[in-house]
């Protein structure tokens, strides 16, 4: 699997069941002049050309010299390239300083299914996380699914006038994206323990974005963690897949009865849980350890003075690699909740329980006896 490289060159990424590793190209010599020379005439070597497939018109593709159709180049061409496993992911320009390479692949490692894999080059030059989306591929589909390069674009005008997207950030479409009004926006998310064998992996730091439901989306705004630990257990992927799937059901429905209604506002999204970032909770056997980074006390101290549920103090906290499971909240066809417990595959859990499981978010109750007890709550 090949990456690229800010400079356009390629970074191969080699992954097994253990271990990660990159081989990192290098050039001869110490000399910063001879690098810019290499990049110079690798440049003049391309060209850009404008190609059709059966919807339209697509962004500019960039072909380096010497491709094998230079006399004529139509868009079975193109796409012959990008469904074979031997050929570098196909470039397309989107804008002067944002490329977006494209590739079939077969996720026979993990997923079992062909897909999409698109890879971002130049977001970066507005400050922004290069992303990657990764898009089951539908029977027969051989056109580019248009609403991807809008993702973009998108993406790339917003992190331009300051507004960047972080991980469990996400972006929301007014209108249907992907031909079903069902799709509504994509949840940005930080890999950790998913495969990555054969992606077009983008430089670090990255994020994925995965495609979102319409009754997802006041989850993805108030509280993305639970959003994302669901859609993990609803293909029993830990923590979560990140393979956006077009037309599936919603992992969530109707905002039924929850607490979760009276500590957040989830139809006009005045208010929400607070997030302190690095704040992990624990649980083990019957112990439960809220972890809060030294250097957060001033937000700490931001939650507790703005805090205006009476009684309640609920902290959301934020995703754990140290934990080997995670409580994840389930809305069952009634409406109501439950709680149930995903892992990572062939991990032995230290203890009969949760031994060591995080849950996403955690309120502490005050009586008005002024007794003070916590519990971790799911629903």
């Amino acid at each position: 699997m090949n990456e690229t490289s800010g400079s356009g060159l390629p970074k191969t990424f080699s992954h097994t069941s253990s271990n990660v590793g990159w081989v990192n190209t290098q050039w001869v010599g110490d000399s910063k002049q001879a690098s810019l020379s290499v990049s110079a005439h690798q440049k003049s070597r391309q060209k850009k050309i404008i190609i059709s497939d059966g919807e339209g018109s697509l962004p500019p593709v960039v072909l380096q010299s010497g491709f094998e159709y230079d006399d004529k180049i139509e868009w079975n061409h193109i796409f012959d390239r990008i469904q074979d496993d031997q050929q570098k992911a196909v470039k397309f320009a989107l804008m002067k300083n944002l490329h977006l390479y494209v590739k079939l692949t077969k996720l026979d490692c993990c997923f079992g299914n062909e897909c999409w894999c698109f890879t971002s080059n130049g977001l970066c030059t507005v400050g922004q996380d290069e992303v990657m989306v990764v898009l089951q591929r539908l029977p027969g589909e051989i056109n580019i699914p248009r609403d991807i390069f809008k993702l973009f674009t998108q993406v790339y005008d917003s992190a331009s006038k300051g507004s960047t997207f972080d991980d469990l950030g996400h972006i929301i479409f007014p209108e249907q994206i992907l031909g079903s009004s069902d799709h509504r926006g994509f949840l940005f998310v930080r890999p950790t323990f998913q495969c990555l064998s054969k992606l077009t992996v983008p430089n670090t730091p990255y994020l994925v974005a995965i495609l979102i439901h319409k009754w997802e989306v006041p989850w993805a705004k108030v509280f993305p963690l639970r959003l994302m630990l669901r859609m993990g257990a609803e293909c029993r992927y830990y923590p979560c897949a990140l393979v956006s799937v077009r037309h599936r059901k919603p992992v969530y429905f109707e905002i039924g009865q929850t607490i979760m209604s009276v500590l957040a506002d989830l139809r006009n999204y005045q208010f929400t849980i607070p997030v302190i970032p690095g704040l992990v909770v624990h649980m083990e056997e019957k112990k439960t350890c809220v972890n809060i980074p030294r250097n957060r006390y001033d937000k700490v101290m931001k939650v507790l003075n703005s805090n205006n549920v009476e009684h309640v103090l609920a902290l959301g906290s934020n995703f754990s690699t140290e934990a080997d499971s995670h409580l994840v909240c389930m809305q069952k066809e009634e409406g109501d909740y439950q709680t149930q417990a995903i892992n990572i595959e062939n991990t032995t859990r230290r203890g009969e329980l949760y031994p060591n499981t995080l849950i996403d978010v955690y309120y502490v109750f005050v009586m008005p006896d002024f007794y003070m007890y916590t519990s971790p709550h799911f629903q």
